[in-house]
């Protein structure tokens, strides 16, 4: 795999070759967010929603960065409905309204958009942690625990956040 730095520096000088390619764009985007450079990919990801309202996958990853970082929660939530209104039943897209929706402290709207997006992606581990940490939220333990096995079962975790969440559940109902 292609370490992100180098990735974005590859992304940044094809972009220059050619600055009309939403898709060299979009790729550019990616990269600096994956390097830590939030400001940088920002400014192309809203440069790219200006040129392309309807371009969903800017839309929903813009949105999800807003959500994951906190701060524009709301914001990021607009974008990915938005993503959602032209794509509905896009999996990421899903998981991205639910994990926004966790992050207000809204728990049973999130595990019930969580759970659809479970369905969409059923092997996709960061939707399941998502649903195990919202059924966490509201107490269903159980529930909780499955989701975290589930996830594990599909890949090493590259944290081990989601061994360390089941360890703190083993043991209990």
């Amino acid at each position: 795999e292609v370490p992100a730095d180098v990735l974005a520096g590859v992304a940044k000088a094809e972009m220059a070759a050619d600055p009309s390619s939403r898709e060299l764009r979009f790729r550019a985007a990616i990269a600096l967010e994956r390097t830590g450079r939030f400001d940088a990919s920002v400014k192309i990801f809203s440069a790219l929603i200006a040129d392309e309202p309807d371009h969903a996958p800017a839309l929903n990853y813009l949105g999800y960065m807003q959500i994951e970082r906190g701060a524009e929660v709301e914001q990021g939530l607009a974008l990915v409905r938005r993503a959602l209104l032209i794509d509905p039943n896009n999996g990421a897209y899903v998981d991205s309204l639910g994990w926004g929706l966790y992050r207000l402290g809204r728990f049973a709207e999130a595990s019930a958009v969580l759970e659809r997006a479970s369905r969409l992606l059923p092997s996709d581990s960061t939707v399941l942690e998502h649903l195990g940490d919202a059924w966490l939220a509201l107490g269903a333990r159980d529930r909780a625990r499955d989701a975290y096995r589930r996830a594990l079962a599909l890949g090493p975790d590259g944290t081990g956040d989601l061994a360390a969440k089941l360890a703190g559940l083993s043991g209990t109902s």
